[in-house]
């Protein structure tokens, strides 16, 4: 209606924006997943052998980026449905999961839609899926990760071949750093 072209399937890049010279530019480009270890969420408390070990996040896992392994621990900084989907996804595949969190609940998020009770009674049905509330990464390595309770209490070692950390989205702002300066605003959503 407001006579506004539309190009779908287009690659946009510095050089197209000089050629098309617009008043302004929008960037919604979205977001790509945090694999950082939770470094962030947990200043002072570092994870010892990140490095080294096998770690994905939730998207590289459901895009097969990354095969699944016999254990895995899924580690939750978020509390919705994300850390479950992995979860579910590794079960699926026959692992076994250990499924940490620094929340005492499983999706505390999602608590109003009533959906926490029946998923974890589909997720222990498996006879392969342990909930730990209440938890932080301590250290990886060797096919172990080391669980420290927030609360304090004895830390607990678990076996992870594979760790899967679901810590939330950094903003991906790779175009609108490669357009800034291009001769128009660029504004991100």
């Amino acid at each position: 209606r407001l006579g506004v072209e539309l190009r779908l399937g287009s690659r946009v890049d510095r050089a197209l924006v000089s050629r098309e010279a617009p008043d302004a530019v929008i960037v919604a480009t979205g977001s790509r997943a945090r694999t950082d270890g939770l470094q962030a969420a947990c200043p002072g408390l570092p994870i010892e052998g990140l490095a080294g070990a096998r770690v994905c996040g939730s998207r590289e896992l459901l895009a097969g980026e990354i095969a699944p392994a016999a254990t895995a621990l899924v580690l939750d900084d978020v509390g919705h449905y994300e850390a479950v989907g992995a979860a579910e996804f590794l079960l699926a595949a026959g692992a076994t999961v250990t499924f940490a969190s620094r929340f005492e609940r499983l999706m505390p998020l999602l608590d109003l839609t009533l959906q926490t009770e029946p998923t974890l009674a589909r997720l222990h049905s498996t006879g392969r899926f342990r909930f730990r509330g209440r938890q932080r990464l301590a250290r990886v390595g060797g096919g172990r990760a080391l669980l420290h309770p927030l609360g304090g209490g004895p830390e607990e070692d678990v076996a992870a071949e594979l760790v899967v950390l679901v810590a939330g989205s950094l903003p991906e702002r790779s175009l609108a750093d490669a357009l800034a300066g291009a001769g128009c605003p660029v504004l991100v959503v």
